[in-house]
């Protein structure tokens, strides 16, 4: 029986990023660049699980996406229809698991963005949007929202995304890029504003 997207746990993503890893040294082999994993999923991932998200989110080329879906299929994965089918256009969802992976563009943050790599051990890597990226990502898509500060539960969910981050890597944070990082992704809001809002008692600790 397929598994609701919504009951995925956390040992699930994890076992559908390593696959998404496979896949993608496969994509690397035939000379096309490896995805980047944005978003939910990658918070989840870089959090132990404190979140939790059934939609794996990546960018790569339309090239690479071809040859990515031929490779994820070959794992398990299949196009998704019916309730669970995916929103965002390109995915494939892996039944057994409960996750899919969607295609959410093919230019970084309107080329803003940078990477990073990281280890999912027994000799997979996954190429990721950097920490201070992902921070400002977040904290942006809650600006998006409303106004600042945040106080609807879909702008606090966002930063508590952000802050779990802040809290998990900040001593390893370019801090002057991203303060740089979350005023273009905001406007107005700068690092001082957000570690403002930290201290009212965000839960990401």
């Amino acid at each position: 029986m397929p598994k609701a997207m919504t009951k995925a746990t956390f040992s699930d993503l994890e076992t559908a990023l390593g696959l998404l890893a496979e896949a993608a040294e496969a994509v690397a082999a035939l000379g096309q660049p490896r995805p980047i994993v944005t978003g939910g999923a990658l918070t989840a991932l870089l959090s132990g699980g404190r979140i939790m998200s059934g939609d794996i989110d990546i960018v790569t080329s339309n090239a690479a996406a071809s040859l990515l879906e031929t490779e994820l299929l070959k794992r398990g994965f299949v196009r998704p229809s019916g309730p669970n089918s995916l929103r965002k256009g390109w995915g494939v969802l892996h039944p057994e698991l409960g996750i899919g992976v969607e295609v959410v563009g093919s230019r970084l943050m309107d080329g803003l963005g940078t990477t990073q790599e990281v280890d999912l051990g027994n000799g997979r890597t996954l190429r990721i949007l950097s920490l201070e990226d992902l921070i400002a990502d977040r904290i942006g898509q809650a600006y998006m929202l409303g106004s600042w500060p945040p106080t609807t539960v879909n702008e606090l969910s966002r930063l508590e995304q952000a802050a779990l981050i802040w809290y998990a890597f900040q001593d390893e944070l370019d801090h002057a890029r991203l303060d740089r990082r979350i005023l273009e992704e905001t406007g107005d809001v700068d690092l001082n504003r957000f570690q403002a809002w930290l201290k009212t008692g965000a839960t990401g600790r």
